[in-house]
């Protein structure tokens, strides 16, 4: 019994060392991974410090193969694919920096700058409806964006004051108003053409109140603008411009109707 006992105890003594054994190897492993792993961030960091060094001296080229380097060495490395991102922004390679931001996002949910640019990247491909979504989620995701100006804010909020002013009944259009109807003629023809409607208010308008503005009358209710205005916009469908030159006191006008 006794012979059994100390059996036992010796059995227990060795399990215990080799616990112990087991328990630092384990250690060592997870030491040795976590100095490889913070070694490999710190690699992937100065290659992605010195492209944003090179992107900011123009050099792109650099800058592009240092982000690679980075994202190489450590894939999920958010700051890295954002970064790339904004240098295929750069030099108009719109496919790749969305790639890039799209990962971004995927790696880094709070990054609202890299969720603006995809919507920028739809905005500048004609894409609205996705530029539109994209730019509403990211001031979702952070205020202060909408202080950022860009071509896709005015848009944006031009919407929403157009959805607002058809949900509240009123009317949108612009106008350009000439002295004579053979230089209305001249402009229905290049309205016919494809050209800008704001942009040949601008250039053409003898309204002074609105041709800076494109010819913008703005939204309006029916009983805020004159029977002239209200009557001949009412004649048009949304998007619509008047066929034909019409006499007004200033001369002649041609309207635009937006909504």
């Amino acid at each position: 019994m006794k012979k059994l006992k100390n059996y036992v105890q010796i059995n227990k003594n060795e399990v215990l060392v080799m616990c112990k054994r087991v328990i630092s190897l384990l250690l060592s492993f997870f030491l040795i991974s976590m100095i490889v792993v913070c070694g490999i961030k710190k690699e992937a960091k100065l290659h992605n410090n010195k492209g944003v060094k090179y992107f900011r001296d123009g050099e792109i080229s650099k800058a592009i193969s240092e982000f690679k380097k980075a994202i190489e060495i450590s894939p999920k490395f958010a700051e890295a694919h954002y970064n790339l991102g904004n240098v295929y922004s750069k030099i108009d390679s719109i496919d790749d920096a969305m790639a890039c931001w799209q990962k971004t996002i995927e790696l880094d949910k709070t990054n609202a700058t890299a969720v603006m640019y995809i919507g920028l990247a739809h905005f500048k491909k004609g894409e609205l409806d996705s530029a539109l979504y994209y730019y509403e989620k990211a001031i979702t995701m952070d205020e202060n964006l909408k202080n950022l100006s860009n071509p896709l804010r005015d848009t944006y909020f031009q919407k929403k004051r157009e959805e607002k002013a058809i949900a509240e009944g009123k009317m949108w259009a612009r106008q350009i108003v000439v002295k004579t109807r053979r230089e209305a003629l001249r402009i229905i023809k290049q309205l016919d053409q494809g050209a800008d409607f704001a942009d040949l208010a601008i250039k053409y308008s003898i309204d002074t109140k609105t041709n800076k503005h494109g010819g913008d009358l703005g939204f309006f209710f029916e009983n805020q603008k004159s029977k002239f205005i209200v009557e001949n916009v009412k004649k048009l469908k949304k998007g619509e411009y008047s066929k034909k030159p019409i006499k007004s006191d200033q001369g002649y006008v041609i309207f635009l109707r937006l909504n």
